[in-house]
């Protein structure tokens, strides 16, 4: 009987592991399965190849693109509703009037290398951030206490970034900013996997393994015109429908056709607007459209504030006076502009308020101001000089600035002067006038008004040498104000200064256009022109 009950127990066991078997097959079987599951594959057109995918050092549009695909930041912002959206942090709450804010991550994510996501990763990515050998954009941290003496090198890490556990990051800021999780939205605070940064150092972003994000899609293949996305099948959100993405970098507009006709580009997301119109016209009946976004890429004039005639505001309100922003938008981009006469766009703003101070073009009033400054029709203005850098598009606005100011008696002298040297030559202070842009890196008032004109960014980003207290101390009321349309209506307030104070002169913001094939939906674009590749679906 013992014997028996022996070979029973034995054979139970050997069945036990024949089962576990089988069952460990058919669990890979539906893990191969799901991994080789049927989905569309979508090809988009680019302008030109990435030159790395790493948030922290992102700058072209191309490449912010692709990487709003490949990661996540720990919210997303919605700026009509005022709102953040929890992505990688599910909530969070600000504490101490504004002054501290702190995220508690979603748990069981995971990179796309199998990491788990974790509070040390959000606060090494932002670090990486801040470290100028490594990012561009620090100056959205720079509010966060301790990330000076990064920046500089006196310190190794950010002491107001504080990993409280493995879910939770507290941010100590100097000062209150109730708009700071909006800052936490911006694509270049998204969040990287260390484990992978570790590994590849300064190779990391630069090639197709060394790339971990948490997006819904994940890099498999990067050559010299094309970038190639895969679905992430560990992805905590909804699965994309979408197999493959693909990007070709793509710029000549005869190939850009070609490619679209034989079948080979889906989505095209920087093809010139004849391009377009003209795919339009001869795809009338096979259903392509073109889809129109007003994005948040601001193109303006500065002055140098400190040459005269420019240390004069009645001066500069007259030159803002004489400029035609609605024929410069549609001669220099068509469609792909909209003139601005104020500084926020209406994006930005509420329909239920006034629109407030703005300035529109009127050479009668242009002459009228040039008097009482006393240049009558130009009579002892000496001669101007306009920067600008080299590019064709920047070219052709040149010539239509000289035109439109030589008609109210100013002779602009144009200076094309390289990109390489003309952040150099502007601060040098030898130009009266020069083009400036900007991109906003989240969908915020904070993020146009603070960098290009509050007097503490004078050695950065306001290169006019904008100096008013009374406008620092809007900006500093808007961001510990609580309330959101309180707070707009203080940004309105501080935009109103500024073009009575005319540093600047608005011109226009650029409208991002696209064309896409007959079939797909769930497209959309933010605010920076940013595509959520994970709701697209194709037939």
């Amino acid at each position: 009987m013992w014997r028996r009950v022996y070979l029973q127990a034995n054979r139970f066991n050997h069945w036990k592991l024949v089962l576990a078997i089988v069952g460990c097959l058919i669990l890979l079987a539906l893990v191969i399965l799901r991994t080789m599951s049927p989905g569309p594959a979508l090809a988009v057109q680019i302008a030109s190849p990435p030159a790395l995918l790493d948030p922290a050092s992102a700058s072209s549009y191309e490449e912010k693109l692709i990487d709003s695909a490949l990661y996540e930041t720990l919210v997303a912002y919605d700026p009509e509703k005022h709102l953040c959206k929890g992505l990688l942090a599910d909530k969070w709450d600000i504490s101490q009037g504004g002054s501290v804010c702190t995220f508690y991550l979603r748990k069981g994510l995971r990179f796309h290398d199998g990491t788990q996501v974790t509070a040390q990763d959000v606060k090494d990515s932002w670090e990486r951030v801040l470290n100028p050998g490594t990012g561009n954009c620090g100056y959205l941290l720079e509010n966060v206490v301790g990330s000076d003496g990064l920046a500089n090198g006196s310190a190794k890490d950010v002491s107001g970034l504080v990993v409280v556990d493995q879910y939770t990051l507290r941010v100590v800021l100097k000062e209150p900013d109730w708009t700071f999780p909006a800052v936490a939205s911006s694509p270049s605070l998204a969040i990287v996997s260390q484990r992978a940064v570790a590994r590849y150092g300064p190779g990391y972003g630069k090639k197709a393994g060394a790339v971990a994000g948490t997006g819904p899609f994940r890099l498999v293949a990067w050559d010299k015109d094309k970038v190639v996305l895969q679905r992430n099948m560990r992805y905590a959100g909804s699965r994309p429908q979408l197999k493959t993405l693909t990007f070709l970098a793509v710029d000549r507009p005869p190939e850009i056709t070609r490619l679209y006709e034989a079948g080979k580009l889906d989505v095209l997301t920087e093809a010139p607007a004849q391009v377009l119109s003209s795919l339009a016209a001869k795809e009338k009946q096979k259903g392509f459209a073109i889809f129109k976004k007003p994005v948040l890429n601001l193109y303006f004039l500065g002055f140098n504030l400190k040459q005269p005639p420019f240390d004069k505001s009645d001066i500069r309100r007259a030159l803002s006076l004489a400029v035609d922003r609605s024929a410069v938008a549609s001669q220099l981009l068509g469609d792909g502009a909209r003139a601005l006469n104020g500084f926020i766009p209406p994006e930005l703003t509420s329909d239920e308020q006034p629109d407030g101070y703005q300035v529109e073009q009127d050479p009668g009033q242009a002459l009228q101001a040039m008097a009482g400054a006393g240049y009558p029709y130009g009579l002892g203005l000496p001669q101007l000089s306009y920067a600008y850098n080299d590019s064709p598009g920047h070219d052709y606005l040149a010539h239509l600035l000289q035109d439109q100011l030589d008609k109210v008696g100013v002779d602009l002298q144009l200076k094309r002067i390289p990109w390489q040297n003309y952040e150099a030559a502007i601060r040098s202070g030898s130009y009266s006038l020069f083009r400036l842009g900007w991109d906003a890196d989240y969908p915020d008032p904070d993020n146009l008004l603070y960098f290009n004109f509050d007097s503490a960014e004078k050695p950065r980003g306001n290169l006019t040498g904008y100096d008013n207290a009374g406008f620092d101390a809007l900006l500093q009321q808007a961001r510990g104000e609580q309330d959101p349309d309180r707070r707009r209506e203080i940004y309105r307030k501080a935009e109103q200064m500024l073009l009575a104070d005319a540093p600047i002169i608005p011109l226009f913001q650029q409208v991002a256009l696209f064309g896409l094939r007959k079939g797909i939906t769930g497209f959309d674009a933010d605010l920076l022109g940013l595509v959520d590749f994970a709701q697209l679906k194709k037939p």
